[in-house]
């Protein structure tokens, strides 16, 4: 089910000034985010549609509605509705409302242009929902006839659409991938599923995701349950601060690395991936999470300034 934190008027964002336009597509930096996460949003993260007049931020959850447009003042009679008609309780039965990925389809197209191969749709057992126009991305491929599952993500794949996402609240997410990896492993975390799967192909390597940027207490748990020697961290270039937080969490278990990809590329836009890997990859410990702590607080770098001094600095 899809979450939002709290619901807000156009007329609060209205004196803003886009980051970006593109069509009736338009991204703000959201000003609730220091209010509900305590940080700025520096990364235009408050998406609003201005022929639908309604948007969500993907950092604080929060959804903008419109009181001139009466019919989509109550946000369950907008994007949400569709999700929460779909996905009422916990488990799912995915084969009434959902099929394997065609050949072709705009869905099969969708994720071959994110990166994925054939070979990955088959084997993740991803599936599609013209109704939705979404990819349906169940979270284990442990799955026998009547394809019930206790989590699945759907993916949509019109660019303008306001809820890029519909799951569960972070509290509640469970771990992408977590039924594939085994006790003792070498794994690699990424924020989101299509990086977990680029990532394990392109690095013989198993990956899980996290559905987001934070690890939640259950989450760190299940890691926890499978006795990881090294974990890989893998978010995409430019998330420093988030980073820094997930690196200490998971350094209290097993031996933290993190992956520096290149500013603003997740692991399944990375064409050479391995070769990253294997030059910008550092321990976490505390000297060097010291040098990062200090690089994401300085005020004359910009965040763009920050990544490319840390990749010169660990590519020497």
């Amino acid at each position: 089910m899809a979450h939002v934190s709290e619901f807000h008027d156009f007329n609060k964002i209205a004196h803003l000034e886009p980051v970006e336009r593109n069509g009736v597509y338009e991204r703000y930096n959201c000003p609730f985010c220091v209010k509900l996460r305590g940080k700025e949003d520096h990364d235009g993260k408050l998406y609003y549609n201005t022929r639908l007049r309604s948007g969500y931020c993907h950092k604080c959850n929060v959804a903008i509605v419109s009181d001139s447009y009466p019919q989509l003042t109550n946000i369950k009679t907008t994007f949400l509705e569709k999700v929460n008609k779909v996905i009422p309780v916990n488990y799912y039965n995915l084969s009434r409302w959902s099929t394997p990925v065609k050949y072709g389809s705009q869905v099969y197209q969708y994720l071959i242009n994110r990166g994925l191969t054939g070979a990955d749709i088959k084997l993740y057992q991803l599936r599609e929902s013209d109704k939705f126009d979404a990819v349906v991305i169940p979270n284990t491929t442990d799955l026998t006839d009547p394809f019930i599952t206790n989590f699945c993500q759907l993916r949509y794949t019109d660019p303008n659409t306001i809820l890029r996402y519909a799951d569960l609240p972070n509290s509640q997410k469970p771990v992408y991938g977590a039924s594939l990896i085994g006790k003792n492993e070498t794994i690699i975390v990424c924020e989101g599923v299509f990086s977990a799967i680029a990532a394990s192909r392109k690095l013989i390597m198993p990956a899980v995701a996290l559905y987001g940027k934070w690890i939640s207490i259950n989450q760190q748990k299940l890691l926890m349950e499978k006795t990881p020697k090294v974990i890989y961290l893998m978010l995409d270039g430019k998330e420093l601060n988030s980073i820094i937080s997930l690196a200490k969490q998971l350094m209290t278990f097993t031996t933290c690395m993190v992956t520096f990809l290149d500013y603003g590329k997740d692991p399944d836009e990375t064409v050479n991936l391995r070769e990253i890997f294997l030059n910008s990859t550092i321990n976490i410990n505390f000297f060097t999470l010291a040098f990062l702590e200090r690089i994401d607080r300085s005020k004359k770098l910009s965040i763009q300034d920050k990544w490319k001094y840390i990749l010169q600095t660990i590519r020497k």
